[in-house]
């Protein structure tokens, strides 16, 4: 009579899981004896299959963390130390003098712990760098000014790849 001739009852409860460090989307957990009841009495186990909401900053990769971290042109040539959010507060960030975009720096251990309990992934910290959109007469003046005392091998280094490859198309002429 109390299942109305299902063979079952519905009845909702609360069941409280410890989550393990480290679960990732798609990792199940068993529960054991919070499940079902048999006809017999007996309870099975509960199933929990798990679904993780992406970050807007960190991107995670097992368990590997990354985040893009935009730096100003100025910082990369001159090599900036930059503070940067990590998973358990901030790191410092060493520019290197001439740091290149998409260049990736890696700090040991700061990513997520296994699920497993062997160990922590990395956190990547990846270089995104930025440029002025506009530049007012006195910034192209002293960007000029900088240009130029570099001197015309480093500061054009193009000149010297189109130099050669027309070297090389009149040789074959000759």
């Amino acid at each position: 009579k109390e299942c109305k001739g299902n063979g079952y009852t519905q009845t909702k409860d609360n069941v409280s899981v410890k989550i393990p460090k480290g679960i990732d989307n798609g990792n199940r957990l068993r529960v054991s004896n919070q499940g079902n009841i048999s006809k017999r009495g007996t309870r099975g186990d509960l199933y929990v299959t798990f679904s993780i909401k992406p970050d807007k900053h960190f991107i995670r990769e097992e368990n590997d963390v990354y985040i893009e971290i935009p730096v100003f042109f100025t910082q990369a040539v001159t090599g900036d130390i930059l503070t940067i959010p990590s998973l358990r507060g901030e790191l410092e960030l060493k520019l290197k003098i001439g740091t290149k975009d998409k260049q990736q720096f890696t700090f040991r251990n700061e990513g997520i712990d296994d699920v497993h309990g062997h160990g922590r992934g990395n956190f990547i910290a990846q270089v995104n760098i930025t440029y002025p959109k506009k530049l007012n007469d006195e910034q192209k003046e002293l960007i000029s000014k900088l240009q130029e005392s570099f001197g015309v091998e480093e500061s054009k280094p193009h000149e010297g790849v189109l130099n050669s490859a027309i070297d090389k198309m009149k040789s074959w002429f000759q």
